[in-house]
């Protein structure tokens, strides 16, 4: 009997590359029991080759990034029906109000919307996508969170996370533009040979300004020898970086980079020194889950998604605290007795998303 033919959103390949949704879609490919009979639709061609035998249709449309709402709703529901797909697997919370195709979803977003203004496609996407939940066959949900209470079928999985940010993972090539980073006034950074913490997001204004209030208080007892790395941020997350770290005498220290595949961002995760996360966690593809695989010390806000899948394996800090956040920094950095807790603690928690069985 042949397999039936799953259909993949794949907006986010094609538009953030090196998001939660797009490392989270990646994972999923990579982990497919049948891939020749998975499809993925395409708004635009992918930084990212696919996984072998998995099939990539590009739309011959363009659709520009603030019609996301038009591709969510009629595009994609039309061209799974057109291609006979028995099931729509979504990896963000956006399901059409109306379709021939059943939908599931893996969310890599969950929760309050983000509070930055929205403009009017958002604000209507947002809209249509809580109406369309009620469409939704099942929610696959992370086992080490707590399940929410949707009025829809729920499967239960273990955490999910790609091999490649697994310390056991594959052997991974160390980036040759990683190791002459220009600095202005400083010497060049050679990430190989130097330590470094690796910002996870979010990149809002808030978060960013909260980390380099952190980053201000902790960067004299670290020393400029060690860097502070953010990795593929937006046009709009650079210009604040720009704006936050103009005239101090961190500014340095603050490497904004971009990455141009997979193997290089899971890279800095396993080098790092260790990962900062100030936004709360999500349910897939999420920095701290990263984080742990990589089996690096974690400085995360205490919140409860967080909380509660990192347990002890991560340095918790009130949000809104730059001093507590900086001297969280300061001694992962500086205590070797902590950070090995934490490494320890990380490898545990994977060791039980191991014990985790698939539910039905």
């Amino acid at each position: 009997m042949t397999p039936s033919l799953v259909a993949f959103d794949g907006w986010a390949l094609a538009y953030t590359p090196f998001s939660p949704a797009a490392i989270h879609l990646l994972t999923l490919l990579e982990e497919n029991s049948n891939p020749d009979n998975s499809l993925v639709f395409l708004p635009a061609p992918t930084l990212h080759p696919l996984p072998r035998r998995v099939k990539g249709f590009i739309s011959v449309a363009i659709h520009l990034t603030r019609s996301r709402f038009l591709w969510e709703q009629f595009v994609l529901p039309r061209l799974a029906a057109r291609c006979g797909a028995a099931e729509l697997h979504l990896v963000t919370p956006t399901p059409a109000l109306a379709g021939q195709v059943p939908m599931t979803c893996s969310p890599t977003q969950w929760g309050p919307a983000s509070r930055q203004p929205a403009g009017l496609p958002e604000r209507l996407r947002r809209s249509l996508a809580a109406g369309g939940m009620a469409n939704l066959r099942r929610l696959d949900w992370p086992a080490d969170l707590p399940v929410p209470n949707t009025g829809r079928p729920v499967r239960v999985q273990p955490v999910r996370v790609h091999p490649l940010f697994m310390a056991d993972g594959p052997i991974l090539a160390q980036p040759s533009q990683f190791r002459a980073i220009q600095r202005p006034g400083l010497p060049q950074v050679d990430l190989v040979s130097t330590p470094f913490f690796l910002y996870a997001g979010p990149a809002d204004s808030n978060s960013l300004r909260l980390l380099l209030a952190g980053w201000n208080w902790a960067a004299p007892a670290l020393g400029n020898d060690v860097s502070l790395v953010l990795p593929n941020l937006s046009i709009a997350g650079q210009e604040s970086l720009l704006k936050l770290t103009l005239g101090t005498e961190f500014a340095p220290t603050v490497l904004p980079l971009q990455t141009s595949t997979l193997t290089e961002l899971a890279w800095l995760y396993r080098q790092s020194a260790a990962v900062i996360q100030l936004g709360p966690s999500q349910p897939w593809g999420d920095p701290a889950a990263l984080a742990l695989a990589a089996q690096r010390p974690l400085v995360a806000v205490d919140e409860p998604f967080t909380a509660a899948r990192v347990g002890p394996a991560a340095f918790l800090t009130p949000p809104g605290d730059p001093r507590l956040l900086g001297a969280a920094l300061v001694t992962v950095a500086t205590d070797a007795a902590v950070g090995e807790t934490l490494v320890n603690a990380a490898h545990q928690r994977v060791l039980d998303w191991l014990d985790v069985g698939i539910g039905p």
